[in-house]
């Protein structure tokens, strides 16, 4: 089955529509056909941050396939035009002060069946803090899969950075650089601790970028 829609479920397709012409001026974007989840558990797709070009990609991927999704998002995007698109596609505020309300909404989502995408990374990583593909992951993925017994699913942003670089603006060159989302498959939470299973989820994605990148090097 598919996630269950989520109220904004219209307004993300809308958006994704435009979203999706908009990237394709500086990046050839691959991505998988669907999203298939279990009907008996909800489902958190946790994701690398490596560029604002994520987010994008994720709301081309909610519209490509026909998949609804709320985001928990840094609280600080929550100002002026970006902070009313946000809100308007059901982004959730995040940052020490929310924590309590937005994972409070968050697993509200969840028991619905409504997919929540997070990035436990908590913010763009500079290439040095990632070890080496990812930076570290904080424990609040484990514990939002936790309080709602969720499936967690990575999803590997590759190579986004290429096309919209950390600090600057994307730019539109004849030659795109692809750009690739893939799903793993769900990770088993087996540890002892929050953090544990946390980095066991940040390892799962780090195996799914190491693979991106050997496919390109095959290529040459």
């Amino acid at each position: 089955m598919q996630p269950s829609p989520t109220a904004t479920d219209k307004q993300i397709k809308r958006d994704g529509r435009v979203i999706s012409r908009l990237i394709k001026a500086v990046a050839v974007v691959r991505m998988p056909d669907g999203l298939e989840v279990d009907p008996d558990r909800p489902t958190i797709a946790a994701g690398n941050h490596q560029s604002l070009l994520d987010v994008f990609c994720a709301a081309m991927f909610c519209h490509r396939t026909n998949v609804s999704c709320r985001f928990l998002v840094q609280a600080r995007y929550f100002e002026g035009i970006k902070g009313k698109w946000l809100r308007r596609v059901g982004c959730i505020p995040l940052n020490t002060d929310t924590k309590e309300e937005a994972f409070g909404e968050a697993t509200a989502s969840l028991r619905r069946h409504e997919l929540i995408g997070i990035m436990p990374e908590g913010r763009l990583t500079k290439p040095e803090e990632r070890d080496p593909q990812v930076g570290p992951f904080r424990p609040g993925v484990a514990e939002l899969a936790r309080e709602v017994n969720a499936v967690v699913r990575p999803i590997a942003f590759h190579r986004t950075g290429l096309a919209w670089p950390r600090g600057k603006w994307p730019k539109v060159r004849i030659k795109r650089p692809v750009v690739t989302l893939r799903l793993g498959d769900p990770v088993e939470l087996s540890g002892a601790t929050d953090q544990e299973n946390a980095n066991l989820i940040m390892d799962a994605l780090t195996a799914l970028l190491d693979d991106l990148d050997a496919e390109v090097d095959a290529l040459g």
